[in-house]
């Protein structure tokens, strides 16, 4: 199937179900601090409060629209090990019922570091990993795909921008949201 079946769900669902797909990972590793957002070492803190969200590609479409999902990574310094930490993850996301799939089975590289990889994909569509290592854990969670038009703007805490934040033109305006949840 190209598309997902309807309703499709908005920019501002899929941010918002990003944003809970976050919390819920940050509860079960008790690791609620400490995260951070974007290319190391330069990254910044995590909060949920002011992130906004780029789109991703995924395949719901047979054309070249990449507008479709998002996604995010965050990273947080070692606290254990790294297959301890990974389990903890599994562990939670088995006892939802998502189905685990081990990406990487925990391995050591020629340098003797440990690391392995977790995921489950949601029966929609939605995938959620886990990565762990003797230096960093990371948590990579993409929503589920739609082909909403919405998805083609930036979605913010505060509404949407007409932009692309990673090649922005100009000063962005923020487009608000609409009052009842609605996308605009």
């Amino acid at each position: 199937m190209l598309t997902p079946p309807p309703p499709q769900k908005t920019g501002a669902e899929l941010r918002q179900q990003l944003l809970d797909f976050t919390a819920d990972a940050l509860t079960a590793t008790a690791l609620p601090d400490g995260w951070r957002y974007g290319p190391l070492p330069d990254a910044e803190p995590w909060d949920p409060d002011t992130s906004e969200f780029t789109d991703l590609g995924c395949s719901t479409t047979d054309n070249n629209d990449k507008r479709q999902q998002f996604g995010l990574i965050i990273d947080h310094d070692p606290v254990g090990g790294a297959a301890d930490f990974a389990n903890i993850i599994a562990d939670h996301w088995n006892s939802l019922g998502y189905p685990i799939e081990v990406v990487t089975p925990t391995m050591t590289n020629p340098g003797g570091n440990h690391y392995t990889g977790i995921a489950t994909t949601l029966p929609n569509g939605a995938w959620l990993m886990v990565r762990a290592s003797d230096y960093i854990f990371t948590l990579d969670l993409n929503t589920e795909c739609s082909t909403d038009p919405t998805l083609n703007q930036f979605a913010g805490p505060h509404g949407y921008r007409d932009f692309d934040p990673l090649n922005p033109l100009g000063t962005p305006t923020p487009i608000p949201s609409p009052p009842d949840g609605r996308d605009p």
